[in-house]
């Protein structure tokens, strides 16, 4: 392979990754101080644009490829949250950390897709951001605040 493509690719992977921790850590912090999700979505999505810009990869890198990958572990993680404190009576301290790793092993397995083509996983995560949202909305009774 060449040198380039593989700076190319870890690029790609280093956005990615930066989408799972943001937005896992974020989703799991949004659900613990019970705030409101769509501030704190945008104050997360922030902290990833200025991480990208921080960052050696472009702008363009990190929203294909991570921004739908930030709003699905948000996603995952705030709902993982939510359900095991609602169905299994779990207390916060235990129902957050696992949030975080719920989102993050949903994040490191996204990688997989990178297997059927490049645009895959881009394409993956933006259809499962969109139905996740549509369950939020259709379905707010199921979640407790």
């Amino acid at each position: 392979m060449e040198p380039l493509a593989a700076a190319g690719y870890l690029l790609i992977v280093s956005a990615a990754l930066d989408g799972i921790m943001v937005g896992a850590l974020g989703g799991a912090i949004a659900w613990a101080v019970k705030g409101r999700r769509r501030w704190i979505g945008l104050l997360v999505a922030g902290i990833y644009v200025t991480i990208v810009l921080q960052a050696s990869y472009s702008l363009k890198t990190g929203a294909v490829f991570g921004i739908p990958l930030l709003v699905l572990t948000f996603l995952i993680s705030w709902l993982t949250a939510s359900y095991l404190q609602a169905r299994t009576r779990l207390k916060s301290i235990w129902s957050t950390p696992l949030a975080i790793c719920c989102a993050s092993i949903a994040g490191v397995a996204w990688a997989f897709l990178f297997r059927l083509g490049m645009w895959a996983p881009g394409t993956f995560a933006a259809v499962a951001d969109v139905f996740l949202i549509l369950f939020l909305f259709l379905r707010p009774k199921l979640i407790r605040q």
